[in-house]
Protein backbone atom coordinates (compact mmCIF):
# COMPACT_ATOMS: atom_id res chain seq x y z
CA UNK A 1 0.00 0.00 0.00
CA UNK A 2 1.75 3.38 -1.42
CA UNK A 3 1.52 5.84 1.61
CA UNK A 4 2.51 9.45 1.78
CA UNK A 5 3.13 11.45 4.91
CA UNK A 6 2.28 14.76 4.37
CA UNK A 7 4.14 16.90 7.49
CA UNK A 8 4.06 20.07 9.00
CA UNK A 9 8.01 20.37 10.17
CA UNK A 10 6.66 23.18 12.55
CA UNK A 11 3.87 22.02 14.33
CA UNK A 12 4.05 21.52 17.85
CA UNK A 13 6.12 24.24 18.39
CA UNK A 14 4.34 26.47 20.37
CA UNK A 15 4.73 26.50 24.33
CA UNK A 16 0.77 25.86 24.41
CA UNK A 17 0.63 23.07 21.71
CA UNK A 18 -1.02 20.01 23.22
CA UNK A 19 1.95 17.92 21.83
CA UNK A 20 5.19 19.12 21.80
CA UNK A 21 8.34 18.59 19.77
CA UNK A 22 10.67 19.56 17.40
CA UNK A 23 10.37 18.98 13.45
CA UNK A 24 13.02 16.10 13.51
CA UNK A 25 11.38 14.49 16.89
CA UNK A 26 8.26 14.21 15.83
CA UNK A 27 8.90 13.11 12.44
CA UNK A 28 11.26 10.28 13.96
CA UNK A 29 8.47 9.39 16.44
CA UNK A 30 6.05 8.94 13.35
CA UNK A 31 8.35 7.13 11.48
CA UNK A 32 8.95 4.61 14.28
CA UNK A 33 5.64 4.39 15.26
CA UNK A 34 4.31 3.63 11.87
CA UNK A 35 6.96 1.18 10.85
CA UNK A 36 6.18 -1.10 13.97
CA UNK A 37 3.26 -2.09 11.52
CA UNK A 38 4.61 -2.13 8.43
CA UNK A 39 3.86 1.26 7.24
CA UNK A 40 6.77 2.92 5.09
CA UNK A 41 5.67 6.55 3.91
CA UNK A 42 7.11 8.77 2.09
CA UNK A 43 7.50 11.67 3.68
CA UNK A 44 6.51 15.22 1.88
CA UNK A 45 6.67 18.47 4.17
CA UNK A 46 3.78 21.43 4.08
CA UNK A 47 5.00 25.15 3.01
CA UNK A 48 4.18 28.45 3.28
CA UNK A 49 3.50 27.94 -0.15
CA UNK A 50 1.43 25.06 -0.16
CA UNK A 51 0.28 23.90 3.55
CA UNK A 52 -0.81 20.73 2.64
CA UNK A 53 -3.98 20.38 0.17
CA UNK A 54 -2.11 20.96 -3.09
CA UNK A 55 0.27 18.10 -1.39
CA UNK A 56 -2.67 15.74 -1.03
CA UNK A 57 -4.48 16.36 -4.66
CA UNK A 58 -1.11 15.26 -5.92
CA UNK A 59 -0.58 12.01 -3.72
CA UNK A 60 -4.11 11.05 -4.57
CA UNK A 61 -3.51 11.77 -8.58
CA UNK A 62 -0.43 9.55 -8.28
CA UNK A 63 -2.34 6.48 -6.70
CA UNK A 64 -1.47 6.95 -2.95
CA UNK A 65 -3.91 4.70 -1.10
CA UNK A 66 -3.09 6.05 2.24
CA UNK A 67 -2.31 9.82 2.77
CA UNK A 68 -1.20 10.83 6.43
CA UNK A 69 -1.34 14.50 7.97
CA UNK A 70 0.78 15.16 10.52
CA UNK A 71 0.30 18.36 12.34
CA UNK A 72 -2.13 20.44 13.65
CA UNK A 73 -5.57 21.70 12.45
CA UNK A 74 -4.92 23.47 9.81
CA UNK A 75 -2.48 21.05 8.12
CA UNK A 76 -5.07 18.20 8.77
CA UNK A 77 -8.04 20.64 7.39
CA UNK A 78 -5.86 21.18 4.44
CA UNK A 79 -4.53 17.53 3.38
CA UNK A 80 -8.44 16.88 3.70
CA UNK A 81 -9.43 19.47 1.58
CA UNK A 82 -7.22 18.20 -0.94
CA UNK A 83 -8.69 14.23 -0.36
CA UNK A 84 -12.32 15.32 -1.03
CA UNK A 85 -14.13 13.34 -4.10
CA UNK A 86 -10.45 11.46 -4.47
CA UNK A 87 -10.17 8.01 -3.77
CA UNK A 88 -7.56 8.18 -1.12
CA UNK A 89 -7.78 7.43 2.70
CA UNK A 90 -7.11 10.40 5.19
CA UNK A 91 -5.00 8.99 8.37
CA UNK A 92 -4.57 11.95 11.08
CA UNK A 93 -1.70 11.98 13.53
CA UNK A 94 -2.33 15.26 15.31
CA UNK A 95 0.46 17.79 16.88
CA UNK A 96 -1.17 20.76 16.89
CA UNK A 97 -2.16 23.43 19.05
CA UNK A 98 -5.95 22.72 19.84
CA UNK A 99 -6.47 19.17 17.90
CA UNK A 100 -10.15 19.83 17.59
CA UNK A 101 -10.59 17.36 14.70
CA UNK A 102 -8.58 14.95 16.19
CA UNK A 103 -10.64 14.76 19.81
CA UNK A 104 -13.47 15.00 18.06
CA UNK A 105 -13.27 11.70 15.92
CA UNK A 106 -11.64 10.49 19.25
CA UNK A 107 -7.69 9.79 17.80
CA UNK A 108 -5.77 9.99 20.71
CA UNK A 109 -2.81 12.51 20.78
CA UNK A 110 0.47 10.60 21.49
CA UNK A 111 1.96 9.57 18.46
CA UNK A 112 2.55 5.64 18.83
CA UNK A 113 -1.49 5.47 19.61
CA UNK A 114 -2.42 7.96 16.58
CA UNK A 115 -0.21 5.41 14.42
CA UNK A 116 -2.00 2.11 15.90
CA UNK A 117 -5.21 3.95 14.74
CA UNK A 118 -3.52 4.27 11.05
CA UNK A 119 -2.61 0.74 11.24
CA UNK A 120 -5.73 -0.62 12.33
CA UNK A 121 -7.61 0.64 9.26
CA UNK A 122 -10.75 1.41 10.03
CA UNK A 123 -12.44 4.18 8.64
CA UNK A 124 -14.71 6.34 8.42
CA UNK A 125 -16.72 9.22 6.49
CA UNK A 126 -16.95 12.79 8.10
CA UNK A 127 -18.94 15.34 7.07
CA UNK A 128 -17.50 18.86 5.46
CA UNK A 129 -19.21 21.95 4.74
CA UNK A 130 -18.65 24.85 2.05
CA UNK A 131 -19.03 28.66 1.98
CA UNK A 132 -17.97 30.41 -1.01
CA UNK A 133 -16.17 27.26 -2.32
CA UNK A 134 -14.14 27.39 0.90
CA UNK A 135 -14.23 23.48 2.19
CA UNK A 136 -13.90 23.11 5.95
CA UNK A 137 -13.91 20.05 8.33
CA UNK A 138 -14.65 22.05 11.52
CA UNK A 139 -16.65 24.99 12.12
CA UNK A 140 -17.59 28.50 10.22
CA UNK A 141 -17.51 31.24 12.60
CA UNK A 142 -18.36 34.99 12.23
CA UNK A 143 -18.57 38.04 14.94
CA UNK A 144 -16.78 37.65 17.69
CA UNK A 145 -14.99 34.62 16.84
CA UNK A 146 -13.78 35.78 13.66
CA UNK A 147 -12.63 38.69 14.93
CA UNK A 148 -10.38 36.97 17.27
CA UNK A 149 -8.97 34.69 15.10
CA UNK A 150 -5.92 36.49 14.04
CA UNK A 151 -5.74 36.70 18.35
CA UNK A 152 -5.58 33.19 18.35
CA UNK A 153 -3.00 32.89 15.66
CA UNK A 154 -0.42 35.44 17.59
CA UNK A 155 -0.88 33.36 20.70
CA UNK A 156 0.78 30.51 19.01
CA UNK A 157 4.02 32.76 18.61
CA UNK A 158 6.54 32.04 20.67
CA UNK A 159 7.12 33.87 23.91
CA UNK A 160 5.09 35.53 27.24
CA UNK A 161 4.66 39.07 25.10
CA UNK A 162 2.91 37.65 22.04
CA UNK A 163 0.48 35.53 23.85
CA UNK A 164 -0.51 38.72 25.67
CA UNK A 165 -0.70 40.72 22.70
CA UNK A 166 -2.67 38.05 20.69
CA UNK A 167 -5.52 38.64 23.82
CA UNK A 168 -4.74 42.83 24.07
CA UNK A 169 -5.01 43.10 19.72
CA UNK A 170 -7.98 40.80 19.02
CA UNK A 171 -9.86 42.97 18.23
CA UNK A 172 -11.31 46.27 19.38
CA UNK A 173 -14.80 45.86 19.42
CA UNK A 174 -15.01 42.64 22.20
CA UNK A 175 -12.56 45.10 24.42
CA UNK A 176 -14.58 44.19 27.62
CA UNK A 177 -14.44 40.39 27.17
CA UNK A 178 -11.32 40.63 26.64
CA UNK A 179 -10.10 42.87 29.47
CA UNK A 180 -11.98 40.55 31.60
CA UNK A 181 -10.00 37.46 30.94
CA UNK A 182 -7.37 39.78 31.70
CA UNK A 183 -8.71 40.62 35.32
CA UNK A 184 -9.03 36.69 35.68
CA UNK A 185 -5.34 36.46 35.06
CA UNK A 186 -4.20 39.19 36.67
CA UNK A 187 -6.61 38.40 39.98
CA UNK A 188 -5.04 34.98 40.18
CA UNK A 189 -8.29 32.67 39.65
CA UNK A 190 -7.21 31.40 36.51
CA UNK A 191 -3.56 30.73 34.34
CA UNK A 192 -3.11 32.68 31.72
CA UNK A 193 -2.90 29.68 29.13
CA UNK A 194 -6.38 28.29 30.92
CA UNK A 195 -7.67 31.35 30.15
CA UNK A 196 -6.86 31.52 26.74
CA UNK A 197 -7.59 28.15 25.82
CA UNK A 198 -10.89 28.39 27.58
CA UNK A 199 -12.26 31.69 26.45
CA UNK A 200 -10.85 32.40 23.22
CA UNK A 201 -8.95 29.35 21.13
CA UNK A 202 -11.80 26.75 21.84
CA UNK A 203 -13.96 26.19 19.35
CA UNK A 204 -17.14 23.69 18.48
CA UNK A 205 -15.77 20.74 16.28
CA UNK A 206 -17.79 18.41 13.51
CA UNK A 207 -20.94 16.87 13.35
CA UNK A 208 -20.58 12.79 14.66
CA UNK A 209 -19.40 11.03 11.95
CA UNK A 210 -21.49 9.42 9.62
CA UNK A 211 -21.36 5.12 9.67
CA UNK A 212 -17.82 4.04 8.74
CA UNK A 213 -16.71 4.46 5.00
CA UNK A 214 -13.16 5.96 3.79
CA UNK A 215 -13.58 9.83 3.29
CA UNK A 216 -14.65 11.28 -0.07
Amino acid sequence: MRTILILNPVAGNTPIAETQGTGETNEEAILRGLRAYGIEPDVWYTTLEDTGEGLAKKAADEGAELVIAAGGDGTIHAVAAGLIERESTLGIIPMGTMNNLAHSLGIPLPIEAACAIIAKGDTRAIDVGNINGKVFTEVAGIGLEAALFPAAEEIKSLGFISTVRGVIQGDSRPRDFILRLVDLFMAGRMPLDRVITRYILRTSTVLPPTPPRALR
